[in-house]
């Protein structure tokens, strides 16, 4: 999450950036990271192993988690510019480290211009068909009528049965690795999003960059995802809840947790869980360290497990500002 990494460049930041450590973090609190934060300090990324890096969403939106699309063509100006990012790319690239975005194709957010035009013209809209509307005129308030992600106003859901809105977000798909030289997309709430887009979208990036991985946000049994025809590995929620009951929580017991595992690992084939995104914490949970009461030893087991298990280890997030002479 770009915003909470490290702040490369003060004039980037959004009115109102905090220093960090100077409150707590809230849903609507900017602490002035950016992409020139990052490039600055990719040896320490290099130093805790990193070979990827997943980012949540950096394209132009108005909060700080940037799930609220509004231009997927431009990179936030809170976070840097396109010349920026590829420079990013490049240097994450020299040292070994792959780059993966976040594609929130399930929604946009409320000021992408598809939207703003359908409530500006309403049935006259060319638009219209891009979205769940429910009937006209279309209005966000008191509540919204028409179809959204977390039954927020801010998230209208896209038709991505439409012929339009399918080909709009594919030439997203292609046009970031085309131009930046991408190595994956992770797909934001994807068992929210057809089948046979899913299928589309991973022979247009396939096509360009066949060993580009392709990450789906599904946080329960996802077979019907991992068949071949859409998915690469999904995130692996299941391996996550386990090992934090047993390790941090003391909620189950070694014969339990070795069940649980079990049935996660017969979940799916060999090759799959040998790409499984394996996931302790992420943008969506609790830090770890808050989940194990502040207990390092507990944490240090966690790790060890995760990084020594069948599959790809995802550490949210090696932050590299200092709270208390802690990082």
């Amino acid at each position: 999450m770009v915003t909470r990494f490290a702040n490369g460049n003060p004039k980037l930041n959004p009115e109102g950036t905090l220093t960090w450590g100077s409150q707590n973090p809230e849903p609507d609190t900017f602490f002035g990271g950016d992409l020139e934060g990052i490039i600055e300090n990719i040896n320490h990324l290099v130093k805790l192993g990193v070979t990827g890096i997943y980012f949540t969403p950096i394209f132009k939106a108005v909060t700080n988690h940037k799930y609220d699309t509004i231009d997927y063509m431009e990179i936030d100006p809170h976070f840097g510019d396109k010349f920026t990012f590829k420079e990013l790319v490049e240097v994450c690239h020299k040292n070994g480290i792959r780059v993966m975005l976040d594609a929130v194709f399930n929604h946009s957010g409320f000021y992408f211009n598809a939207f703003q035009d359908v409530l500006e013209k309403q049935e006259k809209s060319n638009y219209k068909d891009w979205f769940h509307l429910r009937e006209f005129p279309v209005q966000a308030f008191p509540e919204p009528n028409y179809d959204t992600f977390a039954f927020t106003h801010m998230m209208p859901k896209l038709n991505t049965e439409h012929p339009e809105v399918k080909e709009y977000l594919l030439h997203v798909a292609k046009y970031w690795i085309e131009e930046f030289d991408i190595d994956g997309w992770r797909l934001d709430v994807a068992n929210e999003v057809d089948h046979e887009f899913w299928r589309a979208f991973r022979k247009t990036v396939k096509a360009i960059k066949p060993d580009a991985y392709i990450l789906g946000e599904i946080w329960h049994d996802s077979m019907p995802w991992l068949q071949g025809y859409q998915f690469d590995a999904v995130m692996n929620y299941p391996f996550t809840n386990t090992s934090l009951d047993f390790f941090a929580k003391d909620k189950i017991n070694a014969e339990e947790f070795a069940q649980q595992l079990t049935k996660v690992l017969t979940s799916y084939p060999k090759n799959v869980n040998e790409v499984a995104f394996n996931l302790l914490g992420s943008h969506d949970t609790p830090r770890v360290l808050t989940v194990c009461d502040e207990n390092i030893d507990k944490l240090k087991l966690l790790f060890l497990f995760q990084l020594s298990f069948i599959g790809t280890p995802c550490i949210y997030y090696g932050r590299r500002n200092r709270i208390n002479g802690r990082k």
